[in-house]
């Protein structure tokens, strides 16, 4: 937590009052970040075709991945963590349902092939992150 205090420019103390464990402050912050990447993939799940929910879909993440690479950091490398709370879990599988459900409508529309959502989901996000981490070395080598 001190490394967190230096860098938000306060004393220790300050992030010891403000957060009752280190827990709770990556959990404040899980939630933050991805209330923020869910806002910037909000469109795609309104979008009328797989083409352009998924064109919708891959700016928002880019847009966000580029925007704040520390958070996009952040957020790939703490999804699984065992410290996130009930509250990040479900606002994790929250957002994971709203893509499932577009995947599952364009499925039924017959623009996407059969298979399941959340697979398709964790290849198209471990592609990002792979491409991320080529393309942009430099911006994810600290995600502290």
């Amino acid at each position: 937590m001190p490394l967190v205090a230096e860098r938000a420019g306060v004393g220790a103390g300050t992030i010891h009052r403000s957060f009752a464990s280190k827990e709770v402050l990556v959990n404040e912050l899980f939630r933050f970040w991805k209330t923020e990447l869910a806002t910037a993939l909000g469109a795609a799940a309104a979008a009328p075709t797989a083409r352009d929910g998924f064109d919708r879909y891959w700016a928002g993440l880019t847009d966000f991945a580029v925007a704040r690479p520390t958070a996009f950091a952040f957020l790939e490398t703490h999804r699984h963590q065992p410290d996130l709370d009930a509250g990040s879990r479900a606002l994790s599988d929250q957002i994971d349902a709203g893509i499932e459900a577009f995947i599952r409508r364009m499925q039924r529309k017959g623009q996407l092939h059969k298979g399941d959502p959340t697979e398709m989901i964790a290849l198209v996000l471990a592609a990002g992150a792979h491409a991320w981490h080529l393309l942009a070395p430099e911006r994810t080598k600290d995600s502290s």
